[in-house]
């Protein structure tokens, strides 16, 4: 077997054995200009990561050009500029629905399209800018033009008990999401009452 056949299960399995590491939000690239993404950036979580490497890759003359390079995202966008990011998108023609990732530990957006096109990706990408990496923006297509959903968390109208909008159209916004901010405004009001 050759070499290069012998390599690319074993690169696989470093990636997931540095995927796995504390600290390490994600891995991408190839063995020989990898890149890191870090959750957290310490001497400790690099030293990890390169001894881990090391493991399996000893330095050598073949692999001294090997080069790895050190990302650090945050592990959440800040509620501001999610919500001034979220008005951006829905005002894009074509933009159903804008939310964050279902799960909670996972940084990223999703956007429901009534079309999904790249002409409506690039439009959402030039509008979020900077503020929330690409890689962590889901595109999802509604299955019909028709489907109605929140505008703010993305369920569907049979998901929930009552969805609200504006001559039918978005955006629009359940109940459930209603309650939530119903609770928050309460809650910040009665902070501000106790300061």
């Amino acid at each position: 077997m050759s070499k290069e056949a012998n390599e690319v299960p074993l690169f696989k399995n470093l990636k997931q054995e540095i995927r796995q590491l504390c600290g390490v939000a994600a891995i991408r690239g190839i063995i020989e200009d990898l890149i890191v993404v870090l959750e957290e950036d310490t001497p400790e979580i690099r030293d990890h990561v390169l001894k881990t490497i090391e493991k399996r890759y000893p330095p050598n003359e073949a692999n001294k050009n090997n080069k790895v390079t050190f990302e650090v995202t945050e592990k959440i966008v800040p509620e501001a500029v999610y919500t001034a990011t979220k008005i951006k998108i829905l005002n894009i023609d074509g933009v159903a629905a804008f939310s964050k990732l279902p799960d909670k530990l996972e940084v990223g957006m999703q956007v429901f399209l009534f079309k999904d096109t790249p002409e409506i990706w690039m439009k959402v990408l030039t509008t979020i800018g900077d503020e929330i990496p690409p890689e962590k923006i889901k595109f999802i297509e509604s299955r019909k033009s028709s489907v109605r959903c929140c505008s703010f968390c993305g369920k569907e109208r049979r998901e929930v008990l009552e969805l609200f909008d504006k001559n039918d159209t978005p955006p629009r916004i359940c109940d459930q999401c209603i309650d939530l901010y119903a609770q928050i405004v309460s809650e910040a009001r009665a902070k501000d009452k106790s300061e």
